[in-house]
This record gives structure tokens, C-alpha cells and sequence, in this order.
């Protein structure tokens, strides 16, 4: 039986890869968004906003599948979007991962349309707003 040297090299190179990755997961990824995100919230919010109502628009259609057609500034969460009792936790947890920051449930509470959301995280990132 012979040994092949380069498949400790390769295993050590799959290994640092694995490693990398799951590193990058858990870095915050931060505001993100596409281009027709970024044209949606051009018409509807002040151009300091602008940023993060597009990726609240983009996180909204990726966690709820639902299209960037149907949401609007006033669009609320539970009425106009119709999301079930865990479809809120897990639009949290998405922007508590993505933005680096903590969302307290008592803060939640009132977040009721896509306008409020923007609101607060433009609060919470801004260099004057709290982060914990």
C-alpha cells in the first residue's frame, strides 16, 4: 500500500476552506441589496434612507417570497403581508445576523409596517444610535 502525499495537503486544504466559510456565515454581512431593491426604494423613501429601506425591501422578499411588487413604505408585517407567528422571528434573527446588532423583543413590538422598521435601523446603524 502506498501513501499518497498529497491527500493530507488536500484534507488540511478542505479543512481551512470549511473553517473559512463557516467564518464568513458568521460575520455580519451588513446592509445589502439588489438593483431593483435600490430602484423600489428610490421612489418611496428619502435618499438617506434609501439604503436600508432597499435591503429591508430585499430581506422581505427573500424570507417571505413574496414579490418587491407588494410592498410598500406603509405595508404592514401581519395584515398587508400576512405572516404567520414565526415568520417575525425569523426576519429578526435575519437582520440581527446580517446587521450585527441585537433586536429586543420589547423593540418588536412596535414594528408594525416596512416604514417602522426603516426607521429604527436607521436609528440602531446610525454612528449616534445604540448597537447593543
Amino acid at each position: 500500500m502506498t501513501l499518497n502525499s498529497r491527500a493530507p495537503n488536500q484534507a488540511l486544504q478542505r479543512t481551512a476552506m470549511k473553517m473559512l466559510n463557516w467564518f464568513q456565515r458568521t460575520q455580519p454581512r451588513g446592509v445589502h441589496f439588489g438593483e431593483a431593491a435600490a430602484q423600489w426604494a428610490s421612489t418611496r423613501f428619502a435618499p438617506h434612507l434609501q439604503p436600508i429601506a432597499a435591503y429591508v425591501a430585499d430581506l422581505l422578499c427573500e424570507q417571505l417570497g413574496v414579490q418587491l411588487s407588494v410592498i410598500e413604505s406603509g405595508t404592514t408585517f401581519t395584515a398587508d403581508l400576512r405572516m404567520d407567528e414565526l415568520e417575525p422571528v425569523e426576519c429578526v434573527l435575519a437582520l440581527e445576523e446580517d446587521l450585527g446588532i441585537a433586536i429586543p423583543d420589547e423593540d418588536c413590538t412596535r414594528l408594525n409596517t416596512v416604514t417602522d422598521l426603516v426607521l429604527y435601523l436607521h436609528e440602531r446603524l446610525s454612528p449616534n444610535g445604540r448597537k447593543a
